[in-house]
């Protein structure tokens, strides 16, 4: 196995194991709503100012796609990315 696959299939888990624990969270709470984690969610908004000054081409736009898009679906699309790589360059 090479080590995109390894990672591939760490961060489809790593999605998984979000997945739940998001919904049992839900369910458990009294409103049983549903939040999204988000890398701005974990770490502090400040760590992502760079990304306003970058302006190539609508890269901004994409980086902060990314920022708010929802963890689970972000690792996801990482560990599918991954295994594709890893099934493209296998020896």
């Amino acid at each position: 196995m090479s080590k995109f696959t390894i990672l591939g299939i760490i961060s489809c888990i790593g999605a998984l194991i979000l997945i739940i624990f998001q919904a049992i969270s839900s369910v458990m709470g009294t409103e049983a709503v549903w939040k999204n984690l988000t890398l701005v969610d974990i770490f502090e908004p400040e760590f992502f100012a760079w990304t306003d000054k970058v302006s190539w081409f609508g890269i901004e736009k994409m980086l902060d796609f990314l920022i708010a898009m929802p963890l689970f679906l972000l690792l996801l699309c990482i560990g599918i990315l991954s295994l594709i790589i890893g099934g493209l360059f296998t020896k």
